[in-house]
């Protein structure tokens, strides 16, 4: 009997592919390109609403005034503007035969082979939200998500103080600036969620109507399939505007391009910038200014790490609030992010 469905689930030619020459169980790396640091760096705090989370940002505050003694001082206020952001659905399952996942051998290797599936699929979530961040996604509303370089201010290099040109017209790249944190930019997650937005269902073995074909011909019949769910109801709020900078039109060709690159990147991280603070590592006593964190594709990240083995203007160092040997231009903790590694359209 062979079955019509097929690309979906885990099936047997996969599961094969899991055996070494002695017919043990390999464990499969997890190789996969998104090494998401946005997903480790970004803070998640629970939104206002349901499925979506209702702010404000300042549009101006008032600046005091020097005035002689026993005068009265003039009234004034600060002024906002409301702005929402929408959480999002993301979700995948894992579906495999009973059968097909009980022919990986003993009880261990069948809950190796499964924990590996698994394992991939809630990084393959994780590409996912930095993929959307980035471009945003094809859901209609009200779950849709609008990426960064889809919102105004960032997708116009006329807004100089948010998009800093580096003058590229091809083969081109955009890198993010960002600075996170609760008053800056962070994620979003379910209100009242246990689990930060983030769920695991083991459904066990659930029955399944499959169209099968034998020499009897064509018909419906059940199948008993492992499944588990993976769901993460996930957004981002921009708090504040500064906190995220393009540093656009990177040309990944140009070999001349890179004291330009690092002089973008300087200018939006000290050009209408915003300040926010955090505990220090070391001494928790203290605060610290928060880090800024550059998003790069592996191309621009290779010339970084050129300029870091040469010694120019980007380092390893500890001078950041984790720590750590960290590559750094200045106070920017650079990452790699390959969910910006595609052919970018200029920014104009």
């Amino acid at each position: 009997m062979a079955e019509l469905e097929y690309g979906n689930r885990d099936n047997i030619f996969n599961v094969a592919q899991t055996f070494g020459a002695d017919g043990a169980h390999l464990e499969m790396a997890q190789n996969l390109a998104e090494v998401n640091d946005l997903v480790r760096d970004l803070p998640s705090y629970p939104a206002n609403e349901g499925m979506a989370h209702s702010d404000a940002r300042w549009d101006s505050i008032p600046s005091g005034e020097f005035i002689s003694i026993g005068d009265a001082p003039a009234s004034d206020f600060a002024r906002a503007s409301k702005y929402r952001e929408t959480i999002g659905y993301l979700a995948k399952r894992y579906q495999c035969p009973e059968d097909v996942l009980g022919s990986q051998g003993t009880p261990d290797e069948i809950a190796a082979y499964r924990s590996d599936q698994e394992r991939a699929i809630e990084e393959g979530l994780t590409q996912g939200l930095a993929n959307a961040l980035v471009r945003g996604t094809a859901g209609a509303d009200p779950e849709k998500l609008d990426g960064i370089l889809n919102r105004a201010p960032w997708n116009s290099a006329a807004n100089t103080e948010y998009v800093f040109d580096v003058g590229g017209t091809s083969n081109l790249r955009h890198a993010l600036l960002i600075k996170p944190g609760r008053t800056t930019f962070h994620l979003l997650h379910r209100k009242s969620h246990k689990t930060a937005g983030i769920e695991r269902i083991d459904r066990g073995v659930v029955p399944v109507t499959v169209t099968s074909t034998d020499a009897n011909g064509t018909a419906n019949r059940t199948r008993f399939d492992v499944m588990t769910d993976f769901k993460w109801f996930v957004g981002w709020n921009i708090k504040n505007q500064k906190a995220v900078k393009i540093i656009a039109n990177i040309d990944i060709t140009y070999t001349n391009i890179t004291q330009t690159l690092i002089r973008k990147i300087l200018e939006a991280r000290y050009i209408h910038t915003v300040i926010s603070s955090m505990r220090g590592a070391v001494n928790p006593e203290m605060t610290v200014e928060a880090p800024w964190h550059l998003y790069v594709d592996p191309y621009v990240h290779i010339q970084l790490m050129d300029l870091a083995m040469n010694k120019s203007n980007v380092r390893y160092s500890p001078d950041n609030p984790y720590k750590f040997n960290l590559p750094m231009i200045g106070d920017i903790i650079i990452r790699r992010m390959e969910a910006l590694n595609y052919a970018a359209t200029q920014i104009t």
